[in-house]
């Protein structure tokens, strides 16, 4: 058992298992009652559950509710924010069910027998609330003329990984060492990485379909394209964020916003235009004010929020399908911020450079972003080639014309190898023995010709 919590043995002569553990610089011990092993552990994480400092039991009426009040009352203090989707998670799903769970006497086993129960459910009610949303978006598709939406087979464990995550910080931010441990990798493996990105040609083809519905969501494409920007760092831009007098070609500022450090949005960032860029935010930022956002739909100053139809149409009028794993997919506007990687990194960029325009924090997620194109697997195999195809060392091919005419050239391989022979056999030298290199430099050579 891991150190700290707490040993089982037996007693000479008794066939139940004895237990003892430290706690605030006291000894508890004392027999379990139990001959089953597994059984007498249950009973020592149940006693250590009941002991507090001073041997006093734990206070019966903490609930697990109440430490997961406290976790959504220390993301406020902090000014965090995803304050509303944890105040969903917490109200919708956590506390109908952990609520009434009373802290005293659980041990870790009851509780990840909890957790199970709890991932059970949730899981069936997840996969059900997405078939029907998938139903109704194929209802209301159909209306506006678009097919049924391609994509990856759906997996809850990312939204159980959110869930369970919260439960786990509220476990570990009480201070009160009464508490049972919290079980080991309750966490779900994830596989929600999307691979997609667009190549050049097919930017090319987006970017006249895109210019056709609106010069905001061509502006918006040449933003991701350009920068690998968030969908919501772009739209939520406003006019006095563009700078058009900074230098010849202009800037373009990203705020610092609030949260824990390494969350999305966390770092400022300070672009410089591309030319693209500066022509179609000009035409853009036309007659606003510097509060006003950047992009807007014709006759409104909004903030533009939804975005896939008019996305959606213009991929589809340039017949842009992305290739993965699980088949063809449609495209995403996320997938432009890998594309940007990979075009950036691709143009000899510096991923330093790369991870303070986009906004990435650390070299591993910049990593996860660039997907390697065929082309790149393609560089590899000539290299491999043309290494391969370089003449041997030590191999020499000569093609000698032997006579009479008639017979036809030989081709003679004239091989250089190296022996160990003793010194008075030496009669050749790799190098000069008064030059300064290592003994076994000076090693003999010879020449053996075969047919």
């Amino acid at each position: 058992m891991a150190r700290g919590s707490g040993t089982l043995f037996r007693v000479k002569g008794s066939r139940n298992w004895h237990y003892q553990f430290f706690y605030g610089g006291e000894r508890y011990c004392g027999s379990t009652g139990k001959a089953r092993k597994d059984e007498a552990r249950d009973f020592l994480e149940q006693k250590k559950a009941e002991v507090r400092i001073n041997g006093k039991p734990v206070r019966a009426d903490l609930t697990v509710g109440e430490l997961l009040r406290s976790k959504l009352a220390h993301d406020r203090h902090n000014e965090l924010r995803d304050i509303p989707s944890s105040e969903g998670r917490l109200e919708n799903h956590l506390l109908p069910f952990f609520d009434g769970v009373e802290v005293a006497g659980l041990t870790t086993s009851n509780l990840r027998a909890l957790i199970d129960e709890y991932i059970s459910l949730r899981r069936k009610e997840l996969i059900a609330a997405h078939e029907e949303k998938l139903a109704a978006g194929d209802k209301l598709r159909a209306k506006r003329g678009l097919g049924p939406k391609i994509e990856k087979p759906y997996s809850p464990n990312g939204s159980l990984n959110r869930e369970l995550s919260f439960l786990r910080s509220a476990w570990l931010l009480e201070e009160d060492d009464r508490l049972p441990r919290f079980p080991k990798q309750v966490l779900l493996t994830e596989d929600n990485t999307r691979e997609g990105f667009l190549t050049q040609q097919q930017y090319e083809k987006l970017s006249l379909e895109c210019g056709k519905v609106g010069t905001w969501l061509a502006a918006a494409l040449e933003l991701g394209w350009a920068y690998g920007w968030r969908r919501g760092e772009i739209f939520k831009l406003k006019v006095g964020q563009v700078n058009f007098l900074d230098g010849e070609r202009g800037s373009i500022r990203l705020y610092r916003t609030k949260g824990k450090r390494g969350m999305k949005g966390l770092q400022g960032r300070l672009v410089v235009m591309t030319k693209r860029v500066r022509e179609l935010l000009a035409s853009c930022c036309a007659g606003k004010s510097d509060d006003d956002f950047v992009l807007t739909r014709p006759g409104s100053k909004d903030r533009i929020v939804e975005t896939r139809d008019e996305w959606e149409k213009a991929c589809r009028a340039a017949e842009i399908v992305l290739p993965t794993d699980y088949g063809q997919v449609e495209p995403m506007f996320h997938d432009l911020r890998r594309s940007a990687v990979n075009g950036a990194l691709g143009r000899g960029v510096l991923p330093s450079t790369i991870m303070r325009i986009g906004g990435w924090g650390t070299p591993a997620m910049l990593e996860r972003y660039h997907i390697l194109d065929k082309k790149e697997f393609e560089d590899a195999a000539e290299k491999l080639d043309a290494e391969q195809a370089k003449p041997k060392k030590g191999t020499v091919t000569e093609t000698v014309t032997a006579k009479p005419a008639d017979v036809a050239p030989l081709k003679i391989e004239v091989v250089e190898s190296v022996e160990k022979q003793e010194e008075k056999e030496k009669d050749g030298w790799w190098a000069h023995r008064d030059l300064n290199l290592e003994p076994t430099d000076y090693e003999f050579w010879t020449r053996h010709i075969t047919q």
